[in-house]
Order: C-alpha cells, then structure tokens, then sequence
C-alpha cells in the first residue's frame, strides 16, 4: 500500500502496510455492482473478496501492526480532541500548552501507531483500542464513492492518491471531500474519519495475523 516516509516535523517515522479493504456498499434502489481491483488496492496487491451487502466499509488492519507502542494519556487526549475536529491552537489553549508541544505529541503519535497523517493515525487508534468510538445517530444518506473517499481518508491516503486508486480527478475527489464534510458536519479529514466510525460508516477490522513480510518487528 502507498505509504509516507516523513511525519508532520520531516523526521523519517516507521511506516506499515495495510491490508487492502474489503468494501461493498449497498443501496436501496439499485445492485450492488462489484469493487473493481484497482479501487483502493496498489498494483502486486490483491484484490480484497467481496463482502457481506452491509453498506459499511471496513478498514483491516493486522493484530501485529494495530499499535507499535501505547499511548500515553495526553497523547490519547490530544488525539481524541484532533478527532474531535480541533486545530492545534485551539488543542493548546484548552490543555494550556504551547502549539509546538501539541505538534510535537502528533508527531509521537504518529510514530506510535505507524500513522501517515492524523486521519489514518485516528482509524488506527480505533483499531487498537486507544480511543472507543461515542455513538451518534446513523449518518444521512452519504453515497457509495462517498463511502470509498471516506475509506482512502481512513489509510492515509492524500486526495491525488484516492482519486487515482478510484480512477477519479483530483477536483472531484474535491467535490466528494466537500459533500462529506458537509453531511457529516465535520471540519477536517480527521473529524470525517471519526465521525464515519461513530455514525457507522467505516469500520476498523483487527484481523488476527499477517503474512510475514507484513509484520513489524
């Protein structure tokens, strides 16, 4: 899978890869028509086994690779409040600490859990536990390429990367990124993960193992 070498500060950080996803999402007016191979999946990758007609997407992600190390109480506090769609000022005036201190606790963050960026380091903290999803009423109608936006947001992929894993145009993947946010209220790439999660649009799978070549270690 696509990954990052660099965290917010440049730092080289240790990178993981993903299972692909394994996604179908139904809808009530027309058939399910198959994923094709080149969603969401790099080339060499194979392509993931259709799934139950549920409409939720579901991100895999491997037991060995759910978390390199816990995290600390403030880094879960600062997460869970970047979940929550704050910024870093705002983060820093509520816990009374420098912005720079917040960046500083995402960049840790991220070589925690292995994340690219703060959307696929919050899908991550779900998958390991280090924040619990808070229930919310289902979500309004959020389309089916809406819901493979969503799911490139969740691995940590940038826009030119989902709009080429879904044969689709930057300024469309654009487009879908502006409906989300709009449906889901939410102000940022990390708060449309965390709202997915808790609205049951996406959902974190830990699988037991991975093959070798795919384990931290």
């Amino acid at each position: 899978m696509i990954s990052a070498d660099a965290d917010m500060k440049g730092s080289p950080i240790r990178t993981r890869q993903l299972e692909p996803l394994a996604m179908t999402v139904a809808t009530p007016t027309r058939p399910v028509r198959p994923v094709p191979s080149r969603t969401l999946v790099r080339p060499g990758v194979p392509a993931p086994a259709p799934g139950p007609r549920t409409g939720l997407v579901r991100l895999r992600v491997s037991a060995d690779d759910a978390q390199l190390r816990e995290l600390s109480r403030r880094e879960v506090e600062v997460l869970t409040m970047v979940a929550a769609g704050g910024t870093k000022h705002e983060i820093a005036r509520q816990l009374g600490i420098a912005p720079r201190t917040v960046a500083s606790h995402m960049s840790r963050i991220y070589r925690a859990l292995g994340a690219r960026n703060a959307a696929h380091a919050v899908a991550l903290a779900y998958g390991c536990g280090a924040i619990t999803a808070r229930r919310q009423p289902p979500a309004p109608m959020v389309s089916r390429r809406e819901r493979e936006v969503l799911a490139g947001l969740a691995h940590g992929l940038t826009s030119a990367q989902v709009a080429w894993c879904l044969s689709l145009s930057s300024e469309t993947v654009k487009t879908h990124l502006q409906r989300i946010y709009r449906k889901l209220e939410v102000s940022c790439r990390a708060n449309a993960v965390d709202a997915a999660i808790r609205r049951r649009l996406l959902a974190v799978v830990v699988v037991p193992g991975a093959p070798a070549g795919l384990r931290q270690g």
